[in-house]
């Protein structure tokens, strides 16, 4: 039992502050060691996910917290001496556009907390790809009729249960949703294209816009949240759209990869197993 009792021991000296604490596996291949090695795992991904935290809420207060100073310093300016009409306006315009950029930021950063609520919570339905997409065409047609979202299909099986996972309708909605705005966002009212397809290995969604294209350095973050690549204030977004896709697409099972050239659009390969 001294095994045992120095793995009980060391497991009670991890404590949120010191998750890079790792208990001891030993050299045996034994009961102890494979349940050492399994509770390292476990911690090494808490860990992962303490400092995933820790960067978002350091994140989130740095996005919250610039609009507001910018806010404060344009109202003070403008009432430091009398000024023109004009000169007021463009003080209070200024001060919308960071109030509505606030407002963006507290409602996807809502959305996400609904998501993960809606996650742990609801039960799971299986939910056509096809008819999804039917539906959002639908959306974006009433939305924005300018804007054409194309759909297109490959080879799909007879069985309609071959399309469908296992998700929460709204959810999946919003991931799909939000790659599909990204993609009108960046490509000045041309078409977004939805092809579908299910394959040996699951269903397979590539949504393809016609924008500037994503460098292969920006590809690297693009899924992080509060990323933006545009430096055009037309294209400025909160950031959390392409965000709250990744999360909810890996939390049904699912990837997405991007791919993209420079002037040649970009793809978004999106990808769920078959059950």
């Amino acid at each position: 039992l001294v095994p045992l009792d120095e793995f009980i021991a060391e497991v009670k000296l991890i404590k949120s502050n010191n998750l890079h604490f790792r208990v001891k596996e030993g050299v045996n291949q034994d009961e102890i060691a494979l349940l050492a090695s399994n509770f390292n795992n476990l911690i090494e991904h808490l860990e992962h996910a303490f400092v995933l935290q820790k960067t978002f809420v350091a994140n989130a207060s740095h996005e919250l917290r610039t609009p507001i100073t910018r806010m404060v310093i344009g109202a003070e300016i403008a009432l430091s001496q009398e000024r023109s009409s004009d000169d007021y306006k463009k003080a209070l315009n200024s001060v919308l556009d960071d109030a509505e950029k606030l407002e963006n930021i507290i409602t996807s950063l809502l959305s996400l907390a609904e998501a993960d609520l809606e996650y742990t919570s609801s039960t799971l339905e299986n939910v056509r790809i096809d008819e999804l997409l039917w539906h959002i065409q639908e959306q974006w047609k009433q939305r924005l009729p300018d804007n054409q979202l194309l759909i297109e299909f490959g080879e799909l099986p007879a069985d309609g249960d071959l399309l469908s996972i296992p998700a929460n309708p709204t959810l999946l909605q919003i991931a799909v949703d939000n790659i599909i705005s990204n993609g009108f966002k960046f490509s000045d009212h041309r078409p977004v294209t939805c092809r579908l397809e299910v394959k040996a290995d699951g269903i397979h969604l590539d949504i393809t816009d016609h924008g500037p294209g994503i460098t292969a350095l920006q590809q690297q973050s693009i899924f992080q949240p509060f990323y933006t690549s545009s430096v055009k204030q037309e294209h400025k977004g909160t950031g959390m759209g392409l965000y709250m896709a990744h999360k909810i697409i890996t939390l049904y099972r699912g990837s997405i990869i991007v791919k993209s050239q420079k002037d040649g659009g970009t793809t978004f390969e999106i990808h769920f197993e078959q059950f």
